[in-house]
This record gives C-alpha cells, structure tokens and sequence, in this order.
C-alpha cells in the first residue's frame, strides 16, 4: 500500500505568530512598492519595448495577440487617473503601475519562501531581497513592459500548487490565474507543464480525485484564455476566414527567421548574456578599460551602443567599486552552494512539493528563453527569480541548526546587499535619469524643433519610430525600409520626398548616421543606394543645411528658408 508523505511540517515557522502574517505582508509590499516607485525608469531604450508600449496604450491599440490585456490595463488604468487629474505623465503614470505590480511580486515570492519553505522572517526577507535586486526584475518593474505583470499571477499559483494538500478550491483558483497569466502573454501557456505534474503524477497530494482537480483546473483556463480571445477576434478584428484568425494569433511564433533560435554554440553564448543580464545590469563594463576595446570589437552592430552611453560618466573608481562587488556576489552564492553541498541529507528535502514544481517551472522556462531570443534579458527573469527560490531551499537544507539559519539569512542579505549596490550604482540610479537615454539624446534637436508635418530621416526606424512618434509628431522615413519599398530609383526619390516637403515650407532633419555606410552590409545594394542618396544629400544640401551636435551624434537641419535666395542689399 502506497504510503502518503505528510508535508505539513514544511509550513511557516510554527514559532513564528500567525497572527502577525499579514502585518509582515503588508511590510514586504510597502517597502519594495517605495523602492520601485523612487526608481522609476527615465529611459525608453533600455527595455526596447517600452516607447511602443506607450504609444499603444494612447492611439487605442489595445490588443496585442501576444499580450492581450496587456495595452488594454495601461490604456485604462492612465485614462483613471488622468480623468481624476493626476496623470499628466502618461507613461509615468503607468510605470506607477508597474513598481506596484513589482512589488506584489517581490510579496509573493517572500509569501512562498515564508509559508512553503518553512523560513523565519529574516530568512524569507533575506531571500525576497535576492530576485527584488537582481537587475531584471527592477528595471522591468521601473519600466513598460510586459513580463513583470503575468508573473505575479504565476508565483500565486505556484503557490496554489504547493500547498501540502492541494483542494478543490485551490485547483479552482490555479486555473483563473493560470488564464489571466497567459492573457498577459501568451509564453506563460508553458506553465501547463508545471500544473500537470501536480494533477496528474502526484495524486496523494490531492484533496479530490485527479479527475476532478483536472477539470477544475482547465474549465476556468480554457474559459478566460477562448473567450477573449475569440472575441477580439470576431468582432474587434472582424476576421473573415480561419487563416487570417490564426495568421494574427500565432503572430511572432510564425517570425521562425527572426525569434526562434536553434540549439548552438552561438545560442549558448547569447543566452548566457540574457541569463547574466538578468541578475546584473553590467553597464559599468562597457567602460572598464581592460575589456572595453574587446567589448567594442566583439559586440559591434548589436544595438549596445546605448548601455555604453548609459554609464558614460561613471568614475574609473566606482567601476573597480562594482566590479569588486559583483566578484563578492559570485563568491558568496559559490560558497553558499558548496557548503549546502557537504549536506547532502536533508538538503533538498526541506519542501519537496516547492522543490521539485520550481524546478519544472524553471526548466521549462529555460528551454524557452534559449530558443527565443536568448540575449533578451526580459526572457530571463523568471527563470532568475526561479534560481532563487531554489537557492534559498538548497542553502537552508533541513534548517535544524539555527546557527546555520542565520548563517544562510546573512549570507543571502550579504548577496542582496552587493545586487542593490552594483544594480543601482551601475546601471538603474541613471535609467532614471532622461539625459542618458541615447536614443532621446540622440533626436534632442528634433524634439526641440520639430512640428507635425515635418520629416525626420533615420537609418533604421527600429526604437526611433516610437521615439520620433512620442516626442515629435513628426513624419519619418527609415533608409532600410524605404530602399527595401522602393528599391529602383530609391536614391531619386528620397530626394523627391525631401524637396516635397521643402517646398510646402517644412522643416526636414536628416540624422548623421543615416547618410553614414556601415562596415558590413546583409544588402550590398542598400549599401549602394545609402552611398548614392548620401551623396546627393551633400552635392544639393550640404552647404545650406545647419548641423546640430551633442554627445550622441548630429542631425542636420533643413529649412525651407534656406533655399530662398538671399535678398541683394540696396546700392
């Protein structure tokens, strides 16, 4: 007869007072809420999604079939607050949302290490601390983005799905979160894999039959997931065929070229850049001198420019000061792992439930982020929260020696301390600050200047369109695109395009780098083109247009004034 393990002794620390439950909650909520709302991002580039989602969420589109209610809940959540007339700042108004949902889950990681790992307050603070302050988990708590909401929702059914006997309530609540995660992106679909493990291969932890706890789960997931979905799709889209439905839905999993990565040495690379990025910012690396020659040979042409822009003014001492730090961090999660290794008895078995449903989670997570777009730090965050919620079970072990508890929590502090010193000396106190976004810096003399109607020439309208976009108003043409539409005669009228809008006394501002070739091209025929167009520029312009410089790069000016010949003075 099958013997059922009784997981009861994993709850909260019974010397702990229940009664006080709340109160520490509610602490953990506030403090990380206050952190993140006084840290909330002044840069757009960072997260590259981030002007676009702003612009989404003014021009009313909502629906996105990757992340469905994400556009909606910032659209209606800034029209909340500007109609009671506190946000005139749109996008800061929703980044306000953002470090509240940051910090719920910061909360919910620290309710899971707390109830389900069975850690004191200070080893579960200690422990909440580590994904709070690894880098991926402030910023996109700071910014516009989307991967921070649906996580909450998971962590809460993560602890659902732990509890030492799972009801029929609970199984209940784990598909509607499980629904709303994946409304907020579609890549949390993979959690399925987490929530059938428990239904499925670990019946004795059930209150109900596995039947019943299947059904359960799938009717309100299935529900919450087709309904809006079909909905949108019917009637927002007016979808006239099963194809168009179904081109729109699957969306970037169609893109194989562009997103999904095969298993290789340069995925491999790539996503130990993603996965690292997640727990530290790094940006300080970009002007450490021993390695920032290499960094600008090896990384060339990987849109990094602005990370190096970033920390442009960072003292050659404070970088020594970061990388000490980030040395320490290494050190000490190294000498956590090896001494929690010489116990080997008890050390994993602290909550099995937690255990082994995190490592699922993290697997399936891992798998993901290295096939799709590995070097995206974004990817990489929850498997980065998931690395720390089983760190803190593997270091604690069996937590029978309260020397060795304490010894842990400190050391976890100590980590937590060395991630909020590198984070934000290096990378997040100047995300807050505007005059270090690059690509803002960059088109500072349009945004100055420029008025709806006007035309603004880029090399490529990646972030630059949603930049010129928010900013400006402006029209815009990007060089690879309007050769790639064109193509015969491209560099004639480019040219035509510009006199057009001189002549209807607009103003035209043509970025340097446009007119710039770069060292290697995929197209050898824009190459050509950008030669040509460039040219021409310089042969028709290039005397009268008025060059604007700042430490990003330079944008000339062209001015329908320019062109009227000058008046002779009287005699």
């Amino acid at each position: 007869m099958a013997v059922k393990r009784n997981y009861s002794s994993f709850a909260m620390d019974n010397q702990q007072n229940p009664r006080f439950f709340p109160v520490e909650i509610g602490g953990v909520a506030a403090l990380f809420s206050t952190l993140y709302l006084l840290t909330l991002s002044g840069n757009y580039s960072e997260a590259h999604d981030a002007i676009i989602y702003i612009l989404d969420s003014m021009s009313g589109a909502s629906f996105h079939p990757a992340h469905l209610l994400y556009n909606w809940l910032n659209a209606m959540w800034a029209a909340f607050w500007q109609m009671c007339g506190f946000a005139a700042d749109r996008a800061r108004c929703i980044e306000r949302l953002h470090a509240l949902v940051g910090a719920l889950v910061v909360t919910a990681f620290f309710v899971i290490v707390r109830k389900r790992v069975g850690l004191s307050f200070f080893a579960a603070f200690s422990a909440a601390c580590l994904p709070a302050f690894s880098y991926g988990l402030w910023l996109y708590s700071t910014t516009l983005e989307v991967i921070v909401t649906p996580l909450f929702f998971l962590l809460t059914a993560l602890y659902l799905l732990t509890a030492p006997r799972v009801s029929a309530a609970a199984c209940f609540g784990i598909g509607i979160l499980h629904g709303l995660a994946v409304l907020f992106h579609q890549m949390n679909a993979f959690f399925l894999l987490v929530a059938l493990d428990v239904l499925l291969l670990q019946k004795n932890r059930l209150e109900i039959s596995h039947l019943r706890a299947l059904r359960l789960y799938l009717t309100p997931l299935t529900l919450l997931v087709i309904v809006p979905y079909a909905a949108v799709m019917l009637i927002g889209h007016s979808f006239q065929s099963w194809q168009e439905a179904l081109i729109w839905l699957l969306n970037y999993a169609t893109e194989t070229d562009k997103y999904w990565q095969g298993f290789s040495l340069a995925t491999l690379a790539s996503s130990c850049i993603g996965a690292t990025h997640s727990f530290i910012g790094g940006h300080f690396l970009f002007n450490l001198p021993p390695i920032k020659h290499v960094l600008e040979l090896n990384l060339a042409g990987k849109e990094l420019i602005d990370n190096a822009f970033l920390a442009r003014h960072l003292p050659i001492q404070t970088i020594y000061t970061l990388v000490f730090l980030t040395a320490a961090a290494f050190a000490l999660v190294l000498a956590a792992s090896i001494l929690a290794m010489t116990r080997r008895r008890g050390s994993l078995g602290r909550n099995p439930p937690v255990w082994r449903s995190g490592l699922i989670f993290l697997t399936v997570f891992v798998i993901f982020a290295i096939i799709w777009n590995p070097s995206d730090a974004e990817f990489w965050i929850i498997p980065a929260m998931l690395f720390w919620l089983l760190m803190a079970i593997f270091w604690h072990g069996d937590g029978k020696s309260a020397s060795r508890r304490r010894a842990v929590a400190l050391t976890s502090l100590a980590i937590a301390i060395c991630l909020a010193a590198v984070n934000y000396g290096g990378s997040i106190r100047w995300l807050t600050q505007p005059e270090n976004d690059y690509y803002r810096v960059k088109i500072a003399p349009i945004i100055d200047q420029a008025k709806p109607g006007d035309l603004t020439i880029v090399r490529d309208t990646w972030i630059f369109d949603g930049y010129i976009g928010y900013f400006t108003k402006s029209d815009y043409i990007g060089m690879t695109t309007f050769y790639e539409q064109k193509r015969e005669r491209a560099s004639e009228r480019l040219l035509a395009a510009i006199s057009e809008r001189l002549a209807a006394g607009q103003r035209v501002f043509i970025m340097a780098d446009a007119l710039q070739g770069a060292s290697l091209e995929r197209d050898a025929g824009f190459a050509v083109f950008q030669k040509e167009a460039s040219g021409n520029l310089h042969e028709r312009y290039g005397k009268i247009w008025r060059p604007m410089t700042n430490e990003a790069g330079t944008v000339y000016i062209l001015d329908a004034a320019a062109l009227m010949p000058k008046a002779t003075p009287p005699r």
